[in-house]
C-alpha cells in the first residue's frame, strides 16, 4: 500500500467490518475514559490558563486533523467537484459539528460557549461510542477512519473536560446565549437539510445531522415507528437533558467531580 492509496482510500479493497464493539472501538473507548479520569484529577486544582491549555492543545490537534482532511479531499479529483465544495468544507454532520464546537469553545474561552459546545458535544460523543458509523467498520484503518477515530476521540475527551475540569459554569441566569445559540444551530442544520445542495442532482449537503426526520438510524434503534411519537420524546428529551446540566450543576456530587 501507497502512501496515495492510504489517504485517498483509492485503488484498495477495503472491505467493511462490523467493528462495533470490536477490539479496536473497546481500546479506543477506554483510552479516552483513562485520559479524561487521569486529566482531570491533574488538573481539577489548577487554575484556569492551565485547564484551558489542556483544551487548546486538543483544538489545535482538531484543527490539524480538520485541515488536513479538507486538503486530502480537495485534492482527490475522484471525490472533488465543483458542486461539492461546500461538502467538503463545512461540518455537516452532529459529530463534525461537534468537533468544531470543543474547538472553538478553547479559542473563544466564554463561560456560555464551553456550556453549550459541552453539551452539545457530550451527547454526540456518547451516541457515536455506542454506535460508531464510521472509523471501526473497514479492515484496513486509511486515513479517513484514522480521522475519524482520532476526532471523535478528541471532541469527546474535550467535551467532557470542559464539565470536569470547571471549564463550563451552568447558571439559569447565563442560559439566554446557550439558547441563542441552539437556536443558531437549529437554523444551520435547516441550512444543510433543505437549503443548501451538494451536486447537481440538489442533494442536501446533509440529510439529517442530529436525526430529526422519518426513519432515521435512532428512531430504529429505539424501535419508535411513529415519528410523531418519536419527534414528540425527542423534544422532551431535548429539554430534559439540556436542563440538567444546570439542574445538577447545583448539587453537591456534581460539584466533585470540577
Amino acid at each position: 500500500m501507497t502512501f496515495k492509496q492510504w489517504i485517498y482510500g483509492s485503488d484498495i479493497d477495503n472491505p467493511s467490518i462490523n467493528g462495533q464493539w470490536g477490539l479496536l472501538h473497546i481500546i479506543t473507548l477506554l483510552f479516552c475514559v483513562a485520559l479524561i479520569v487521569g486529566l482531570t484529577l491533574l488538573f481539577k486544582n489548577k487554575d484556569d490558563k492551565s485547564k484551558r491549555r489542556v483544551l487548546l492543545v486538543i483544538a489545535f490537534i482538531l484543527l490539524f486533523f480538520e485541515v488536513a482532511r479538507r486538503i486530502v479531499n480537495i485534492t482527490n479529483p475522484i471525490t472533488f467537484t465543483k458542486y461539492n465544495i461546500l461538502w467538503v468544507l463545512l461540518p455537516r454532520p452532529g459529530c463534525a459539528i461537534s468537533v468544531w464546537l470543543v474547538m472553538l469553545s478553547a479559542f473563544i474561552n466564554k463561560k456560555w460557549f464551553y456550556n453549550f459546545a459541552s453539551i452539545i458535544s457530550i451527547i454526540c460523543a456518547i451516541i457515536f461510542f455506542a454506535y460508531p458509523g464510521a472509523g471501526f467498520l473497514h479492515k484496513y484503518v486509511l486515513f479517513e477512519d484514522l480521522y475519524s477515530i482520532i476526532t471523535h476521540s478528541l471532541f469527546f475527551i474535550g467535551s467532557f473536560l470542559i464539565v470536569t475540569l470547571g471549564l463550563a459554569q451552568f447558571n439559569y441566569h447565563h442560559i439566554k446565549n446557550e439558547l441563542i445559540s441552539l437556536a443558531v444551530l437549529v437554523f444551520y442544520c435547516i441550512l444543510e437539510m433543505f437549503v443548501l445542495v451538494k451536486n447537481s442532482k440538489g442533494d442536501p449537503l446533509e440529510l439529517d445531522p442530529f436525526y430529526t426526520l422519518a426513519n432515521n438510524e435512532v428512531q430504529e434503534i429505539v424501535g419508535i415507528s411513529n415519528h410523531a411519537l418519536y419527534l414528540t420524546l425527542y423534544i422532551l428529551f431535548i429539554i430534559v437533558y439540556f436542563g440538567s446540566f444546570y439542574f445538577f450543576s447545583k448539587k453537591k456530587a456534581f460539584k466533585m467531580i470540577k
